[in-house]
């Protein structure tokens, strides 16, 4: 009778250590089993509905953004998008999604500021800069004319917000002469 080739089983083998036990409290990776405990869906529920007590829905008041958020929403509904061109419907719907960022900012602001991972006021004397662009040696500096010239020509320079900072093209001048984001 031939024999197969297949390896050793750790029964069959001559290993001295004894077979490590699968850990029974903790689920596999990739497995579809989930801790329902580690997740208290209840508070979860009940600290959203506590926060939009606190702050309404965008659109359900009277603060400066909700008015004209309603009328964004108005001209977005119904037969109207239908009679506007595509580019005016993105317009409306990017300068809605501008306005509900204010509304979020208000929610946060009624956070706990107990949690660390809550907490995203920044104090009055700090300042939170950020760059818009970034670029990994992908243009050296024989390139800088054509990174320019695909920036303007691409639409990555356009800007949908007005920024502080300027434009992309400004931002990467400004890195290129070593002074970096300020």
């Amino acid at each position: 009778m031939a024999t197969q080739d297949r390896p050793a089983t750790s029964s069959e083998g001559d290993s001295e250590e004894p077979p490590v036990e699968a850990d029974t409290d903790s689920p596999e990776i990739g497995s579809d089993q989930t801790d329902a405990s580690a997740i208290d869906m209840e508070q979860i529920r009940s600290e959203v509905h506590r926060r939009f007590e606190l702050v309404p829905a965008i659109g359900t008041r009277w603060r400066w953004y909700d008015v004209p958020y309603r009328i964004l929403r108005w001209l977005g509904s119904s037969w109207r998008h239908r009679l506007m061109p595509w580019r005016l419907r993105i317009r409306l719907n990017n300068c809605a999604n501008f306005l509900m960022a204010f509304d979020h900012y208000e929610r946060l602001k009624v956070d706990s500021l107990d949690n660390p991972m809550d907490n995203l006021i920044v104090p009055p004397n700090e300042k939170v800069t950020q760059g818009a662009l970034w670029i990994v040696e992908f243009f050296p500096p024989s390139y800088y004319a054509n990174l320019l010239k695909a920036l303007k020509k691409n639409g990555w320079d356009q800007l949908l917000i007005p920024s502080f900072d300027g434009p992309n093209a400004a931002k990467v001048t400004q890195a290129r002469r070593g002074h970096g984001f300020s």
